[in-house]
């Protein structure tokens, strides 16, 4: 098993079967996704950018909803 800590969506959805994306502080789960692209892949390929944006949408969500929590 390894463990790859990046913060670049598109990485993190090419070097991984299962991305999981953190809370910051503490860090907590918030999210798997399971990326089931074939090896090798390929970084620019139009499947991988779904799945990395996927993420990145996730992310967002998940940051929007934190601001409306400190501003409450």
């Amino acid at each position: 098993t390894i463990i790859f800590v990046t913060h670049e969506m598109q990485e993190a959805a090419c070097l991984g079967d299962r991305v999981v994306l953190f809370s910051p502080h503490p860090g907590r789960i918030q999210e798997h996704f399971q990326i089931d692209l074939p090896r090798p892949r390929d970084i620019n390929s139009v499947s991988l950018a779904e799945h990395a944006t996927e993420i990145r949408e996730a992310l967002k969500r998940h940051l929007n909803s934190e601001l409306v929590e400190v501003v409450q």
